[in-house]
């Protein structure tokens, strides 16, 4: 029986960058087409940003896309 995993979000450590949109849009769509991921950075307030994640992929590439440190997404088993 496999067990969910799901991709845990700090919102604090978001740089807006968007990677995890890019490289989910060449991992789906083969090309990079932000419109086209799974993944929406939302902006409710300036200087903090909020990933929408969908969490269906097996190899979580957003996850490794995200440069910041300490990252703000990570798998929370």
């Amino acid at each position: 029986m496999s067990s969910k995993i799901w991709i845990a979000r700090d919102y604090f450590n978001c740089s807006g960058c968007r990677r995890c949109e890019i490289v989910c849009s060449l991992s789906h769509e083969g090309k990079i087409w932000p419109e086209a991921s799974r993944i929406r950075i939302f902006m409710p307030v300036p200087t903090l940003e909020i990933p929408h994640l969908c969490a269906q992929c097996h190899d979580y590439p957003c996850v490794e896309a995200c440069p910041t440190k300490p990252k703000a997404l990570s798998i929370d088993e």
